[in-house]
């Protein structure tokens, strides 16, 4: 995931998982596994996205970088869009991720649930 954090930017990797609608992500595997709690979570029901696709050379040179954009509150409670760029090992992963994630966007927008409206 490519974040800017105290105005340094850089590439972290994590390990990614969807559930429940979400983007759930934690430092390693055996996180998710034990049941820790994830360190980001990307509610998907908020995505504004069409769907996610693949990052142009222009906005992103890494190859097999994938992007969102969500809507969230902030801590004054104004919305705010935010771009996610993720990328993924191969292109394999990328594929797969993009179709896993589509269907996802594609069943929240066909199942609304108002519990998950900002």
């Amino acid at each position: 995931m490519y974040e800017c954090i105290d105005g340094h930017q850089s590439w972290s990797r994590y390990w990614c998982a969807i559930s429940n609608g979400s983007l759930k992500f934690w430092k390693h595997p055996n996180e998710e596994e034990t049941e820790k709690d994830p360190i980001a979570i990307v509610d998907l029901s908020q995505c504004v996205s069409e769907r996610m696709e693949l990052a142009s050379k222009e906005e992103c040179p890494r190859l097999r970088t994938l992007f969102i954009d969500v809507v969230h509150k902030r801590e004054s409670n104004r919305l705010a869009l935010k771009r996610f760029l993720l990328a993924a090992d191969s292109k394999d992963d990328c594929l797969e991720w993009m179709r896993v994630t589509n269907e996802t966007l594609r069943s929240l927008r066909f199942w609304p649930s108002d519990s998950n409206r900002i």
